[in-house]
């Protein structure tokens, strides 16, 4: 008989790679509220081996606003706690499967300096993994929240995966309004499906309710985007190390950093950022130097870091009243937590 993974196990192996006081904040409601407890529950529904890979890559994944936004909703509307931790305990187990369908994708052997899944067990042992975990998670929602939701979270979950295939097929001169929707569609299990599980088991046909769930969705989108550019904006530049991973702009994947910097670097310099677009091989040394000169130009750290800030801003606006002031308090403080960054 498999023995059930504890909560205290999930928790030691979850909480030992917080180092910040905010995201602290965040994982400790977590376990408060009960998400920590219902994501066990799920776990245990796996088979030894997915949920040895769903801990593994969750191990990269420490912040738990994701899981928490049906819950802090469910608090400042008044609707039912124990419905919205078990859909944030989902969508926590939805975005760990999701970061290691988007490493096999995009072909990247590491995530957050851990080794990717698929380049642990092989692409097809991973695959077959989170399509049980997603299967497991799915009955899951069925039967202890509504099939309803169930089937929710599987449309999002689909739109998500065929919103990485187009996004590949994008090309370097995709419009940025193109890429913003794509960042939509591919992040709505985790931005836009939690929220509209709680509204949809809770506020009924109540307009005042179904008014304020569209300005929830706009602040959220608003929200996922400016989080989405500060990882673009990573894959090619940190404070601390110009140029790291490149991946996207390796792998030909076009995003809203690489737009930027083609809009604000010269003629001849955007055309050669646009040879390097795609080519799936590591840069030479002279291409990197070429690169980390681009990044250099003076207009665009600031113009990205400055857009980040500007739309995380957007977000707290709609969404911080909308809040309980202690909620509200920490969006604010999250908020600080992914900026900070940029003040140096």
């Amino acid at each position: 008989m498999t023995t059930p993974v504890s909560f205290d196990q999930v928790q030691e192996q979850l909480g030992n790679r917080i180092y910040d006081p905010t995201v602290q904040r965040f994982y400790d409601l977590y376990v408060e509220e009960g998400c920590l407890s219902s994501y066990v529950d799920i776990l245990n529904l796996l088979p030894v081996e997915t949920r040895e890979m769903v801990l593994s890559a969750q191990e990269t994944q420490v912040h738990k606003e994701k899981a928490l936004w049906s819950v802090f909703f469910a608090r400042s509307y008044g609707f039912d706690i124990d419905m919205s931790v078990k859909i944030g305990a989902s969508t926590e187990i939805l975005w760990g499967l999701s970061t290691v369908i988007d490493d096999i994708l995009d072909n990247d052997p590491s995530r957050n300096g851990k080794e990717a899944e698929w380049s642990r067990l092989g692409k097809s042992h991973a695959i077959a993994h989170a399509v049980s975990s997603l299967e497991q998670t799915l009955s899951y929602l069925s039967e202890t929240v509504d099939p309803q939701i169930a089937k929710m979270a599987y449309q999002y979950v689909k739109i998500g995966v065929d919103s990485i295939g187009r996004h590949h097929k994008m090309s370097f001169e995709a419009p940025e309004g193109a890429i913003l929707n794509n960042y939509i569609e591919r992040d709505g299990f985790h931005t836009t499906f939690p929220i509209e599980s709680v509204f949809f088991l809770c506020a009924g046909s109540d307009n005042r309710l179904l008014r304020e769930l569209d300005q929830l969705r706009l602040g959220l989108i608003l929200f996922n985007q400016a989080g989405q550019i500060a990882n673009d904006l990573s894959d090619i530049w940190n404070p601390m190390q110009e140029l790291v991973r490149l991946n996207d702009l390796r792998e030909g994947h076009i995003t809203i950093a690489i737009r930027t910097l083609a809009d604000v670097v010269s003629t001849p310099e955007s055309r050669h950022l646009n040879r390097l677009f795609g080519v799936r091989r590591d840069y030479s040394p002279y291409e990197i130097g070429a690169l980390a000169e681009m990044v250099r130009n003076p207009l665009f750290i600031p113009r990205i870091t400055r857009r980040i800030t500007d739309t995380y801003s957007r977000s707290y606006k709609i969404l911080a009243p909308r809040m309980i002031p202690g909620d509200a308090s920490m969006l604010c403080n999250w908020i600080v937590y992914k900026t900070k960054r940029y003040d140096k």
